[in-house]
């Protein structure tokens, strides 16, 4: 996620984990041995990398969105469906939204770099909106500083 901090900054936080897994895809539970009638123990979750970036809001080049449209399919629900309580599900994927900046390092010179941000589809204009205000109001009270 991405939250506002005083001073126009931005912090986001990202994580995956320990062991390289892909962050893209479900991780399966995976089970001790069973010990006569007792069932498996679910195996604890590796260890996560968590890591946090402040962005100079003012530093912020563009901001695009992606936002996929509803995926409909029809099913007929049989006759058993309907005696057992069938419902309908309807899965939206998140939708994107990439923000690109120059990180700004003691040691190191500007570098472009972009965070996504995965949000509700149903927000995401909203949310352009507010960084792009951000942006916007951190650009104008930032003074201008000469080489």
């Amino acid at each position: 996620p991405l939250r506002a901090h005083p001073m126009y900054s931005a912090h986001g936080v990202s994580a995956q984990w320990g062991d390289d897994f892909p962050t893209e895809e479900d991780r399966p539970k995976t089970y001790g041995e069973p010990l006569l009638c007792f069932p498996a123990l679910v195996d604890p979750d590796p260890q996560y990398v968590q890591t946090a970036d402040n962005i100079d809001v003012a530093a912020i080049e563009d901001v695009d969105y992606t936002v996929l449209s509803k995926k409909t399919q029809k099913y007929e629900p049989t006759l058993l469906d309907h005696c057992t309580g069938y419902q309908q599900e309807v899965h939206l994927l998140p939708a994107e939204i990439r923000i690109t900046y120059q990180e700004r390092g003691r040691l190191t010179a500007a570098r472009r770099r972009s965070v996504i941000l995965k949000v509700d589809p149903s927000r995401v204009v909203e949310i352009v909106d507010m960084v792009n205000a951000a942006r916007e109001q951190a650009r104008m009270s930032t003074p201008i500083m000469s080489p």
